[in-house]
């Protein structure tokens, strides 16, 4: 399935702010769930006690998604491996194009680009092009010149805003 990419907006049919039910209604596919209590932390708040059965995440196996959401139960991000197809401006993300070639489309929209040690992070476009399965490649520059594969896109309150 093509994912068009909106930067703080959507991803395909999915606008970043949407419930579990509204993203689960959209996609209409099998999905599994993780919630919060299963990844809940030692010394947890009042709040994440409260917030222990709200769902952390919905994996879309088949359609290669995962939904995200927050403490507030809203899809806060979007994460896309094979066999999505996610889209940004035209240029396919996974499969064609090399993490090196994204990052010089990504910073001439004044994405600035972050390598980072599994991912290249776009702050202001709040995109990842992640590469952690890549990185049985010894040299960071042959890494570079595959395609990513995972793209995440996300909102202020996603693991790089603490």
């Amino acid at each position: 399935m093509i994912f068009e990419i909106q930067p703080l907006e959507h991803v395909g049919p999915i606008q970043l702010g949407m419930t579990p039910d509204e993203v689960r209604q959209i996609l209409s596919s099998e999905f599994s769930t993780r919630s919060r209590s299963s990844v809940m932390l030692f010394r947890a708040t009042p709040q994440q006690i409260s917030n222990a059965d709200a769902p952390e995440r919905d994996v879309f196996g088949s359609l290669g998604l995962v939904a995200f959401y927050n403490e507030s139960s809203i899809c806060h991000a979007i994460k896309l491996f094979e066999p999505a197809e996610p889209v940004f401006q035209g240029v396919e993300l996974l499969y064609k194009n090399s993490i090196e070639s994204l990052i010089a489309l990504l910073n001439s929209m004044h994405g600035e680009c972050e390598v980072q040690n599994e991912a290249v992070v776009s702050y202001n476009l709040r995109i990842e092009l992640g590469y952690w399965e890549k990185m049985t490649i010894k040299d960071s520059d042959s890494v570079m010149m595959l395609p990513p594969s995972e793209v995440v896109v996300f909102t202020k309150g996603y693991r790089y805003d603490w």
